[in-house]
């Protein structure tokens, strides 16, 4: 077997099962935006949490809504403290499902001696007159088939939600704020790290926020090495 062939039958399946595992993989981010037609430009806003089981003090949200405020600070939104001071209220929630475990099964080719090819060479001795033959058996390669593979792994579907109330206008209490915006993101993948993840699932939404998208927008996106 020529090396050529001996490396692409050791590597394709390699490939292969990388490919599914994830190396080097890049990730699909869905964004799925609604606005109202009173939708306002960026201007100075307050960002709470969307999720009652998570308040604001808690280092989690903390970390997770410094890297919301630089997404909406480069879109030239201006956070703010006080509810006093802002015109819109930006509530920030997400979630990290459970592992769904998913299975791809997949032929690879094997290549290896499909038969053999006999050569003869004859020769004859001047001196007696006598001929000799010699046979050469020389194998030939190719494609011998396929052979079945399975390959399994777990991934988790997690996601952000960012709703935008309008605070300009007289209302009771925030509850009754009229909404402007909603923007929901999403993606899969096999560590369910969304800390690690939330910035370019930020990055990805960031020219939808405050639209509406009509559906869902597709961007890939290259995940941040692991720690």
């Amino acid at each position: 077997m020529t090396s050529s062939r001996l490396r692409f039958r050791i590597l394709f399946p390699l490939l292969a099962a990388l490919a599914f595992a994830g190396c080097a993989q890049r990730l699909t981010v869905t964004v799925d935006g609604y606005a109202a037609a009173a939708a306002t430009h960026p201007g100075k806003y307050l960002l709470v949490s969307g999720d009652p089981r998570m308040p604001e003090s808690d280092l989690q949200y903390r970390a997770n809504a410094a890297q919301v405020e630089k997404t909406l600070a480069a879109a030239g939104w201006v956070r703010v403290a006080e509810r006093r001071d802002a015109a819109t209220l930006i509530r920030f929630r997400w979630f990290v499902g459970e592992g769904t475990t998913e299975t791809r099964r997949y032929d690879t080719p094997e290549y290896g001696v499909t038969g053999y090819n006999v050569a003869r060479s004859h020769r004859t001795d001047p001196a007696t007159g006598r001929t000799t033959t010699q046979a050469y058996v020389a194998p030939t390669y190719g494609f011998t088939g396929n052979t079945q593979r399975t390959d399994t792994r777990v991934t988790y579907g997690m996601g952000l939600v960012l709703e935008a109330y309008d605070l300009t206008k007289p209302v009771e209490d925030d509850a009754a704020a009229p909404q402007l915006w909603k923007t929901l993101v999403g993606t899969r993948d096999t560590r369910g790290d969304f800390r690690r993840l939330l910035p370019e699932m930020l990055k990805a939404a960031a020219p939808h926020l405050g639209a509406d998208t009509a559906g869902l927008r597709e961007i890939e996106i290259t995940p941040p090495e692991a720690p």
